[in-house]
């Protein structure tokens, strides 16, 4: 169980997330990971 925070969108295992979609709490890391990136964007 990898946190995505302070990491690039190729570290966040993108397919891991698609792999484990039934599994609540990757699916909570992955939202804050996205969350995290786009607050980096802007």
């Amino acid at each position: 169980m990898t946190i995505c925070f302070h990491r690039s969108i190729l570290d966040c295992n993108i397919l891991d997330f698609y792999n484990n979609k039934h599994e609540a709490t990757n699916t909570l890391l992955l939202s804050k990971c996205y969350f995290t990136l786009t607050s980096l964007d802007y």
